[in-house]
């Protein structure tokens, strides 16, 4: 079965039936995760066994412990055959005629009355495409599901019990291991070998915990319960207390186990493998028989465990006795290697067509609903579209009253602050020079060494010069351009005087640039050329040969720029005396617009 197509439910019974008891595993897979939320173990009398008139019972008890969910059930082996077919076509309508063709040569029986299963394996040994094969009668996988018709729930998979336990064996070892997984049961003992971690071979031969609880009756001569009894709680095997004859019986049952895998290697050469390279991992009622590992650990080349030293497996007690129910759980999922479902064709077809209708009811509702969603939506958003248009117009309205306004409050801004905007840029250049001036005042000079001079630049070009001695000769033209006038607006310019010698004052004068630039106030601090100075002060104050000018250029001043240009302001007083001449010819008032200015 293809686990997208389960119906929905979130919890699901795996249903192991034995001969002395029920095992019961509440399951269910959510994003990946199985996950167990209870087990059950029910006992089975002669009475209560399936088909007997107590077997009602024991499904009613099942229903009332752990609820009434769908199920998985399994086979016993013995009524089923799985096996290793090698087949050479790829086509996949070719593999399944090959297989069904061999099924039926092998088993005799007619396809009609044949259920079988299969999936690729990975190649190993000899096989270059192995395929795992499960089929059984018809008939008995019939009788099984007959048996919970009284349970009232779908039977979502049937699986046999050795593939039940390759199954889980492979959810709990992903790994590519060996091993021999031994179901000691009560009528007889159920083998699977894993070979590089799938299952390559299921068989069963009838010698189980029953045919050890008889040697035991035999040997002490007292009541078949007594006798299952010490089974269970006396060590036999081991110690004083060990039974001969037990013992015996105990070996000969090794012997089969170690005869059916030596078997199987001696088919299979080209693996190089010996048996003592597989683990034999026990499980069923029995398997937890006081000293019985002991003595297979001591007496065998077999590496024994128990189903519960395994690493993954669910934190139930005892954990080899829900082995298969855990397998067939996995197999639900799809979670334990190749399909091995017995699920009868016409169950499958019953519940494919079944779930093809319930898709057809549930997409037919889901239309309607979604057809009653988009006319319900529709007709509430065109009277929400119309509401909400009202108040956008609304809100538009107000907006554009504010925007007036704020037009409005923009123009008579512009025009205060055109009105006092000269005043604080004639502050700020004041504030200017008094900062530079207490700069040059404080700032420490060699001896002998002095300012003379420090005015603004506008200043030192426009004033009037001190003139030449008459025997000087005529001085080169120093007369300044409108482009290097513009270029020292928002300056100053300070005079100095030294009696030091040339290098000497290049390196104070370099020293005293590099103190100004620090200043925020300043954007450029430089010496100004011979050409760019101005003779303004007399000769008596000054070192001719150590007469040296320096420019200090402003940052540029906030308060130089008007708010808004004149052309701004026009095109705001013309969009404003339109508006007011729209609200005025639509009956309504409109503020007055204000146009002061300069």
């Amino acid at each position: 079965m293809n686990r997208f197509s389960l119906p929905p439910t979130r919890r699901f019974l795996a249903v192991d039936v034995g001969s002395r008891c029920l095992k019961a595993l509440l399951v269910s897979n959510r994003f990946g995760r199985l996950r167990v939320h209870a087990h059950r173990v029910i006992g089975l009398d002669e009475t209560s066994q399936p088909g007997r008139p107590g077997w009602p019972r024991v499904l009613e008890e099942l229903r009332e412990e752990l609820g009434s969910h769908p199920l998985v059930i399994s086979v016993a082996q013995h009524a089923t055959d799985s096996q290793v077919l090698d087949l050479p076509g790829s086509d996949a309508r070719t593999i399944r005629q090959q297989i069904q063709d061999d099924i039926v040569r092998l088993s005799g029986l007619t396809e009609s009355t044949i259920i079988y299963d299969y999936g690729q394996l990975v190649p190993f040994g000899q096989f270059a495409n192995p395929y795992w094969v499960t089929h059984a009668r018809e008939s008995e996988v019939l009788a099984v599901v007959h048996q919970f018709e009284s349970f009232g729930e779908d039977i979502l998979e049937i699986s046999s019990t050795a593939n039940a336990l390759v199954a889980a064996y492979r959810e709990v070892q992903p790994a590519t291991t060996n091993a021999l997984l031994v179901d000691l049961g009560s009528s007889g003992t159920e083998v699977a070998i894993v070979c590089q971690g799938q299952g390559v071979y299921v068989t069963s031969f009838a010698v189980g915990g029953m045919l050890l609880s008889e040697q035991i009756r035999a040997e002490r001569r007292c009541p078949a319960m007594e006798a299952e009894f010490a089974k269970n709680t006396e060590n036999l095997l081991t110690g004083d207390d060990a039974m001969l004859s037990l013992r015996q019986l105990v070996d000969r049952w090794h012997g089969e186990l170690v005869r059916i895998l030596e078997d199987w290697l001696g088919e299979h050469p080209v693996l190089n493998v010996s048996a003592s390279q597989f683990d034999v991992v026990l499980c069923g009622g029995d398997a937890e028989m006081p000293g019985l590992l002991d003595y297979l650990s001591a007496n065998s080349v077999l590496n024994f465990k128990r189903w519960s030293d395994l690493p993954g497996f669910p934190p139930i007690q005892p954990a080899g006795q829900f082995a298969v129910a855990f397998g067939l759980a996995c197999q639900l999922f799809r979670r334990g290697g190749p399909s091995t479902s017995l699920v009868p064709d016409e169950v499958r077809i019953a519940r494919k067509e079944h779930g093809a209708v319930q898709v057809l009811h549930a997409g037919t509702w889901l239309v309607l609903a979604v057809i009653v969603l988009v006319l319900g939506f529709g007709t509430w958003q065109k009277f929400y579209f119309i509401r909400e248009v009202e108040n956008q117009l609304e809100q538009a309205q107000v907006v554009l009253q504010q925007a007036q306004q704020t037009d409005r409050l923009k123009l008579q801004l512009a025009n205060d602050y055109e009105e006092i905007r000269p005043v604080l840029s004639r502050q700020r250049q004041t504030l200017a020079a008094v900062d530079t001036l207490g700069l040059i005042l404080n700032h420490p000079l060699p001896t002998n060494s002095w300012f003379v001079l420090f005015a603004d630049a506008d200043s030192y070009y426009t004033a009037t010069t001190i003139p030449l001695p008459t025997n000087a000769p005529p001085p080169a033209a120093t007369s300044v351009s409108s482009s290097t006038a513009a270029r020292l607006t928002n300056a100053f310019v300070a005079e100095f005087s030294t009696d030091l010698d040339a290098p000497s004052a290049r390196v104070v004068l370099s020293k005293m640039i590099d103190q100004f630039k620090a200043s925020p106030h300043f954007r450029k601090v430089d010496i100004l050329s011979p050409d760019q100075r101005r003779r303004l002060v007399k000769d008596a104050v000054v070192i001719p040969d150590g007469h040296y000018a320096l420019s200090f250029t402003m940052n540029d001043n906030e308060f130089g720029k008007p708010f808004l240009t004149p052309d701004e302001m026009r095109q705001l007083r013309n969009q404003l005396d339109k508006e007011r001449s729209k609200t005025l010819r639509s009956g309504g008032s409109a503020e007055p617009t204000t146009t002061t200015g300069r």
